[in-house]
């Protein structure tokens, strides 16, 4: 699996989104 910068781009915007968003993912 290769680590890329728009999947840990991805993971930040998710992190962020449910830290001031309502969380869409709570659990990872």
């Amino acid at each position: 699996r290769r680590g890329t910068r728009r999947e840990f781009f991805e993971k930040v915007i998710d992190m962020q989104a449910t830290i001031g968003g309502g969380g869409k993912m709570n659990a990872v």
